[in-house]
């Protein structure tokens, strides 16, 4: 194996590598099977590094998620992309379609009051869901990791504006900060703060500044 594969992953820079191949489980819009999904990523330094979900549609999100690197495509082909098409047939799918259905499944069993094993956060770090958003910056493990189409944002801080997807020109700094905003009618809204605005979902042209606490 090169010496390259020999670091250690690094699962923030992952969400900016370009996707060659999404597989997902024929027959997936039937919610009451669980749902695999390989996103397979090209990274710079060659081989194959792929997200890989189990994903309950029906109710609990994504239950378990992996990362895991090749050395060549044919190795990722052999081993990851065999070993799932050997244990029932998956179907080639669009990128976007895959992000939207990750972070609607997310959404959807935050709702339901169910929190994220760790190693599905890590994952979704190194996923990536932006699809057409543009000049969007972000600093800190799966801050905006959430984004889809949303554009002119700025996050800084451990899973700052980590639930945005449409949301324009939006501010957040700080541990969380900034957590729960969601939808497009949030626009030019400000938080700074560890916390700051965390169970705020739509806030249009607003600013919040704390130190501790939730609002």
């Amino acid at each position: 194996m090169p010496p390259s594969f020999e670091r250690k992953l690094e699962l923030d820079a992952a969400a900016m590598w370009p996707v060659f191949e999404c597989l997902i489980t024929a027959g997936w819009q039937d919610t009451t099977n669980l749902t695999h999904i390989i996103v397979a990523k090209e990274p710079p330094f060659g081989g194959a590094v792929c997200c890989v979900f189990l994903v309950d549609l029906g109710c609990l999100g994504p239950k378990e998620a992996f990362v895991t690197q090749f050395a060549t495509r044919y190795q990722y082909e052999a081993e990851l992309r065999a070993t799932f098409m050997n244990q029932g047939p998956m179907i080639p799918i669009d990128f976007p379609l895959t992000a939207k259905i990750i972070s609607e499944s997310v959404r959807y069993a935050r709702h339901l009051g169910f929190d994220l094993p760790p190693q599905v956060s890590a994952t979704l770090g190194a996923l990536g869901s932006n699809t057409t958003g543009s000049y969007n910056t972000a600093f800190g493990n799966a801050s905006l990791s959430s984004n889809t189409t949303a554009s002119y944002n700025t996050a800084v801080g451990y899973q700052a504006l980590y639930s945005n997807t449409t949301g324009n020109a939006l501010t957040a700094v700080g541990y969380k900060a900034g957590y729960s905003q969601n939808t497009s009618g949030d626009s030019y809204s400000t938080f700074i703060g560890y916390y700051a605005g965390y169970q705020i979902m739509c806030l249009k042209n607003g600013s919040m500044h704390q130190k501790h606490g939730l609002w």
